[in-house]
């Protein structure tokens, strides 16, 4: 059953002419080396630009209209599909930023302890059904 909901979802089509020629060069060069389809690459990609931009930056829908700039997506396929590869693309440099703000933070708070660290992204996913 999941597998066929997994099947449906896949046949939706993303509005690819509504991304930047850079956006759409970037994911494909991605999904390419990786072998993956470029959703793998484009979906986590909006997640980490949308934290990049923090929960006080916004976006305007319209002139009427703005949300705070929180982006969640799941990517969900079968095993050996190269998600984790997909995912590991991009918090590979994220992962950088952050030791690199952490080092900072430890400089200016030589006695801050772990848990008072900046943080970007999660390491670990509490779930039964997730591996490391």
């Amino acid at each position: 059953m999941i597998y066929q909901r997994i099947s449906a979802r896949q046949a939706i089509s993303f509005p690819w002419e509504k991304t930047t020629p850079q956006t759409q060069n970037l994911v494909r060069a991605y999904a390419e080396s990786l072998g993956c389809p470029e959703e793998y690459i484009l979906f986590p990609l909006l997640t980490v630009t949308a934290s990049f931009i923090g929960t006080h930056g916004r976006i305007k829908i319209n002139d009427s209209w703005e949300e705070p700039a929180i982006v969640w997506f799941n990517v969900c396929a079968r095993k050996e599909q190269k998600k984790t590869a997909a995912l590991n693309v991009l918090a590979r440099p994220v992962r950088e930023i952050e030791q690199d703000l952490q080092n900072d933070f430890k400089q200016d708070n030589p006695e801050a302890q772990d848990r008072e660290l900046p943080r970007l992204l999660v390491t670990i996913f509490p779930s039964k059904n997730c591996t490391k």
